[in-house]
Formats: structure tokens, C-alpha cells, sequence
């Protein structure tokens, strides 16, 4: 098993973020990820990360319910780009 005490889950949660910045000091993207124990005795994942390319946002968002034995209960992922006007032939 893979959580099988509540004690072994405590060392894999956590809270995580990054954000990363061009020679000029803009932020050109950033990134987290998040593992808690949910209220059901479940793992809830979240995983997102975004930046800005040539003007164009774009992004991902994931999100994720495990069993405590590790299993995917359920899976959301959405990727997105944002294009302004200006930026299209």
C-alpha cells in the first residue's frame, strides 16, 4: 500500500511555488503545486503553471482526488492561450 498509515502520508504534503523572471526582471511565468489531505481521507493534487510567450498567455491547471492507496479517483486537466487581437496575422 501506498498511504497505508495517516503518519507515512505527512512527508508528501505540501505546498509548492516558482516564478521565473527574464534578465529584464518581468515575470514570465510561474508554476505551484499543492498535496493535502483532504477532509474524506483522500490526496487531493493541484498543479498549475502559466506564462506569457511573445505577449500570448497560456497556461495549464491540473487537479487530482487519490485514494489513500494511491489510486486516481479523479482527473481535471484544462490548457488554455490567450491571443490577443494585435498579435494575429
Amino acid at each position: 500500500m501506498l498511504f497505508a498509515v495517516a503518519d507515512d502520508l505527512q512527508p508528501v504534503l505540501f505546498d509548492e511555488s516558482l516564478e521565473a523572471f527574464s534578465d529584464g526582471s518581468d515575470e514570465v511565468g510561474k508554476s505551484s503545486l499543492s498535496i493535502k489531505s483532504s477532509d474524506d481521507d483522500r490526496i487531493e493534487v493541484k498543479a498549475s503553471s502559466s506564462a506569457a510567450i511573445n505577449g500570448a498567455s497560456c497556461g495549464i491547471n491540473i487537479s487530482a482526488l487519490l485514494s489513500r492507496t494511491g489510486h486516481t479517483l479523479e482527473q481535471n486537466i484544462s490548457e488554455y492561450l490567450k491571443v490577443c487581437k494585435k498579435l494575429l496575422p
